[in-house]
């Protein structure tokens, strides 16, 4: 018994207990005066969220889930106490053009 209890601490501590990743609500990319949401998964009950857009924090968005319209690589840092902050993967959010009819 004290062989499991030492084996969960230790996940715990490596933050192995967790699998917090960022989850688009749909297409990564989309057309002009279009949006995508992104949604942080896997975090526990009582974390706080950072989101950055191109590594730079992004002011106010504190949510579990973040809306954009601009083009540009996303990721967040989620701190669960007693844990350290944990960043999270990148996500690329694309921007494309509408197309032109050409006949």
């Amino acid at each position: 018994m004290r062989r499991i209890i030492l084996l969960f601490l230790c996940l715990y501590a490596c933050g192995f207990v967790y699998s917090q990743t960022i989850t688009p609500g749909g297409p990564i990319g989309f057309c002009i005066g279009g949006s995508v949401t992104l949604t942080i998964t896997g975090a526990p009950a009582g974390s706080t969220y950072q989101w950055l857009r191109n590594a730079a924090n992004i002011a106010g968005a504190t949510s579990v889930t973040y809306t954009t319209n601009v083009a540009a690589t996303y990721t967040a840092i989620v701190t669960t106490p007693p844990d350290p902050p944990t960043t999270l993967n990148d996500v690329i959010v694309a921007a494309y053009v509408s197309p032109v009819a050409d006949f």
